[in-house]
């Protein structure tokens, strides 16, 4: 700038603009000393310094400009000063200003500073005085309404300016408009149910206004249920006319007879003869063999086919059968040259109905093609399974014989006239929903080897008896299928198949089917398969690998069961790089030598808690990696956000089936209460349940004299628990629990519990209600702003903790920690067991410690208050390494 003598003066203007911009008072002394001037003081000016240096000049001053700017850029120092210097000049017409306190109070947190200055400093309207502005500025259309400051802060939820202006003194009977503070407040729908605790200061800086009582205390929690005895009825009734429904319309898993143990070597399925003189050894790994399908017209006439043998990469043209076994008898036969060779009964219906009247028909049918009776060639069968149903021209599904009005389901499917839409809202006839339940019920469904035959086909076409439709429409994707929605005979909506009470879900089984694919999540795979059937053990494995990469796994028949599973434990550990699969344990381990940390793949329950994805939380000081020091003295540095995704460097596979993890141990186990039993049995309501919440909510109890978290109460740390989350998963876990607590509770706890956590939410919740009946609507409210909501008997908030108490509590026992926090796991858990986190999962595991050396692994487990953030962050916690047996 010295040695810029030939700039133009309009350049020097520029350049005094920025140096006032950005506060540099030297550089704008010179500028100015050399007789540089702007026309006006930048309403941008960045201090009050800058602006009395180009005052001093001579510069005018627009004030109503510049304390604007200054208001919405909260550079307070500088309002303050202007307006003592030139007087309050902010336009402070009911809109302009009304209009100005919307914008103020539609932001959180960010204006308070400036939102206190005018409340509390600044000379200008009244804080009771009307004002005019629409609720939403960045809606031209809407109406401009009449409001207050206090009306404005309570309609914006924004409760610390609200409390600002108590304080202040505004008036609660909002003087000129047509609703009172409090009313304003009951009618903020379930935003509401946000900060409870807050509101309920407000509420009782309100109640000490309009009474004038300053020692207005709120009523015992005996008094608050008597106020609310009639609305608790109303929901008790639904309660149970909704735990009666679920009960009464349980569903259990079809076809579950899955032998648990079986260590002998597999032997020919289901009585196939195998013969020498049929099977011809195959000439290579890629080779398999075709059956041909003698053409006949007449349904009576014997089944005659003959095997020519193929190779997968010459790509032959043929369809392949995807089918179940079924019932051995009586015994079926087709003819092959001079041999007749048994086949069970479904399989016969399934290729009679197959046969042409008049030309060959090339399919491959497991049973036939396969030499069931050599351990290699099956091996090796198996192998290039997933190829053949790939490679097929389409894969034909035969659930079985025509039944249980099975033909409308097919009718219904390929009526044109009815609407091709997965939103379908017309209910179809009871007729036609009840032939729908039965065919989804059906043994195919259930079959662990059809999940790679559906997902692999090019094509599926599912038949029964003599109908026929597309499972899956692939040409035009949009139109509803068998697997999706059947033209709204399904009532699935992607829900979990499970449920505690209610059973399991055919329709959302078949939902899941439709889903998997090669490449699929493990973890969805499994979630599938598990409820499925295999005649031979290994085949709960076996099965699935077409969805896997070529050799995923080794296979081999001959392996122990116990081997196989490990197998496949490892090799989708080291695929997904996290530790999911752990929390498939289940409630069962039926084979003695099986690791702990290897799942049953025989068990139809996972009995594992909600998958809940962890992210890493914003922080001001947070770096983007977690450094941190393991006992062996080694460092490790791994990315924030790969905590809950990936597990820490060093997972190894040491030796006789062992598995080494790296994490952190977190807590022990002090007591643990008794498990809530899936079932009817323990349904809300029954004597089961009632005695489980006894002992949970007496060992809940316990914790209250030491309890240490001033950010909860031990109720709400009960509530937390019961649903397994994490904060942010339930809108208002206080008023769900306090709606679920009137009808599943024991009172034990809220005796319990000095925090009066209970009675605080049941007042709120009728505060809430005063007047609701007798409310007159707002004249100049509209129907976009104050939308009409009608009451349930059954709320949100009480449906959605329910139904996460349920998902997360059923089939676990509560427990109590050594320091003082509560949890839910497994049955097999005991007093002593160690909560250990590692990275690569959302939530903690317990651990128990083996006689000698190592650790068994017991089950997944929750943990209140655990912060997986803050624990990685603590460099002083060291990793450990858990050799785990």
């Amino acid at each position: 700038m010295a040695h810029a003598s030939d700039l133009e003066s309009s350049d020097y203007q520029a350049v005094l603009r920025y140096c006032a911009q950005n506060n540099e008072l030297d550089a704008a002394k010179r500028l100015l000393s050399k007789g540089i001037r702007l026309e006006e003081v930048p309403t941008w000016v960045s201090s009050v310094g800058v602006a009395k240096l180009l005052v001093s000049y001579g510069i005018k001053l627009d004030p109503g400009a510049l304390q604007e700017k200054a208001l919405k850029r909260g550079r307070l120092s500088l309002l303050r000063w202007c307006v003592s210097e030139y007087g309050a000049s902010l336009p402070d017409d009911p809109k302009s200003w009304g209009e100005m306190v919307t914008w103020l109070l539609s932001s959180g947190a960010m204006h308070h500073e400036q939102t206190r200055y005018l409340i509390t400093e600044y000379p200008g309207p009244h804080i009771d005085t009307v004002l005019i502005s629409r609720r939403r500025l960045h809606r031209e259309n809407l109406k401009a309404k009449k409001t207050s400051w206090l009306h404005t802060a309570i309609i914006k939820s924004n409760l610390p300016v609200v409390k600002m202006l108590l304080e202040a003194g505004a008036d609660v009977k909002c003087p000129g408009l047509y609703v009172d503070a409090s009313t304003a407040m009951r009618k903020g729908g379930r935003g509401s149910f946000r900060d409870v605790e807050e509101r309920l200061e407000i509420v009782r800086m309100l109640e000490e206004k309009l009474s004038g009582d300053e020692e207005w205390s709120m009523p015992s929690y005996e008094e608050v249920r008597r106020r609310v005895a009639q609305t608790v009825a109303l929901e008790r009734r639904a309660w149970d006319e909704k735990i009666e429904s679920m009960v009464k319309g349980r569903q259990e898993v079809p076809y579950v007879t899955l032998q648990s143990v079986d260590d002998s070597v597999p032997s020919s399925p289901l009585g196939v003869i195998s013969s020498a003189d049929v099977y011809q050894p195959l000439s290579s790994s890629s080779s398999f063999r075709l059956l041909e399908l003698l053409p006949s017209s007449n349904r009576t006439d014997p089944l005659v086919r003959r095997l020519v043998d193929s190779d997968i990469t010459f790509q032959p043209d043929y369809e392949a059968l995807s089918y179940v076994w079924g019932d051995i008898t009586p015994v079926m036969y087709i003819n092959l040259g001079d041999q007749d060779i048994s086949i069970t009964p479904n399989l016969h219906s399934a290729l009679i109905h197959l046969r042409s009247p008049d030309t060959v028909r090339t399919l491959w049918v497991d049973a036939l093609c396969i030499n069931q009776s050599v351990h290699g060639e099956r091996n090796q069968q198996v192998r290039i399974m997933g190829d053949i149903y790939k490679s097929a021209r389409q894969v034909v599904v035969w659930l079985g014989d025509a039944a249980d009005d099975s033909h409308l389901v097919f009718q219904h499917l390929n009526d044109e006239s009815i609407p091709d839409s997965f939103h379908n809202d017309s209910t179809p006839p009871q007729d036609k929903r009840h032939a729908w339940s039965a065919l989804v019920k059906r043994p195919w469904f259930f079959r662990t080897w059809v999940i790679q035959e559906i997902a692999l086909a090019k094509r599926a076409v599912m038949m029964c008896g003599e109908d026929s439709t597309l499972w899956r429409n692939v040409d035009v994707s949009w139109k509803p299928d068998f697997s999706g929605g059947a033209k709204g005979l399904s009532t699935s909506r992607g829900k979990e198949c499970d449920h505690p009470i209610e059973g399991f879900d055919p329709d959302s089984h078949v939902w899941s089917l439709r889903l998997l694919k090669v490449g699929s999540d493990p973890m969805s795979i499994l979630g599938y398969s598990r409820v499925c059937q295999t005649t031979e053990i290994r085949d709960k494995i076996y099965g699935i690998l077409g969805l896997f990469e070529p050799g995923f796994i080794p296979v081999d028949y001959d392996l122990p069961v116990e081997v196989i599973f490990r197998q496949f434990a490892q090799a989708v550990l080291i695929l997904t790089k996290d530790l999911r699969i752990l929390k498939h344990l289940g409630a069962k381990h039926s084979y003695p030598n099986l690791p702990s940390w290897v799942p049953d793949f025989t068990d139809t329950s996972t009995n594992s808690l909600p998958e809940e994805h962890w992210y890493a939380p914003y922080r001001k000081d947070a770096e983007e990696n977690y450094d941190v020091r393991c006992t062996d003295g080694t460092k490790l540095s791994f990315p924030r956000a790969s905590l809950g995704r990936e597990y820490l460097p060093g997972l190894t596979f040491p030796k006789h089936g062992s598995l080494t993890i790296r994490g952190k141990m977190v807590d022990t186990v002090r007591e643990v209460g008794p498990e809530l039993e899936a079932g009817v049995c323990h349904a809300p309501g029954t004597e089961g349940f009632a005695k489980v919440m006894k002992e949970w909510e007496t060992l809940t109890a316990k914790l209250a004299p030491e309890w240490e978290a001033p950010e909860s109460s031990v109720s709400e740390a009960f509530a937390t628990t019961l649903t397994a989350t994490h904060g942010s998963e339930l809108f208002s876990v206080g008023v769900g629990f306090t709606q679920w607590y009137r009808h599943c509770g024991t009172g034990i706890l809220e005796s319990a519990d000095p925090s009066v956590f209970l009675r605080d939410h049941e007042f709120y919740l009728w505060w809430l209600s005063v007047g609701k009946e007798k409310e007159e609507k707002d004249p100049d409210s509209t129907s976009e702003e104050e939308p009409d909501e009608k009451p349930e008997a059954i709320g949100y908030d009480l449906r959605e903790f329910s139904e996460k108490f349920t998902s997360a509590s059923y089939g676990r026992c509560l427990f109590t920690s050594e320091k003082g926090s509560l949890g839910l796991a497994s049955p097999r858990a005991k007093s002593g067991d160690r909560v250990v986190y590692f990275s690569g999962s959302d939530g903690p595991f317990l651990l128990r410690k083996k006689e000698g050396e190592g650790w068994t692994l017991v089950s997944d487990c929750y943990l209140y208050g655990l912060d997986l953030d803050m624990l990685f962050h603590d460099a002083e916690h060291l990793v450990e390494d858990f050799e785990i047996y």
